[in-house]
């Protein structure tokens, strides 16, 4: 991303806001885009919850129940192989 274009949309009101993950972390003090209003700025790991990670489990666990009783992953990454039926 270039950091210096985003910084004159959002004050320039080109862009409304931005929500941003830095890598690398942790972003310097001193960048400007983390004193905006309108920037929401959180670290990669933002998204691992403990109610994302219970979700993550579960789900796969599901997955596994439904291949193991003999029927069609929900989700298959290889489609083509198991078609479009569930």
């Amino acid at each position: 991303m270039d950091q210096g274009a985003l910084l004159k949309a959002l004050e320039g009101g080109k862009v409304a806001g931005a929500a941003l993950d830095y890598d690398p972390e942790p972003p310097a003090r001193d960048n400007p885009l983390l004193r905006l209003p309108n920037v929401i700025a959180t670290p990669r790991i933002a998204s691992s919850t403990v109610e994302a990670n219970i979700m993550t489990v579960l789900h796969a666990a599901m997955e596994i129940h439904r291949v193991l009783s003999g029927k069609n992953p929900l989700r298959p990454v290889n489609r083509p192989v198991f078609g479009n039926s569930g």
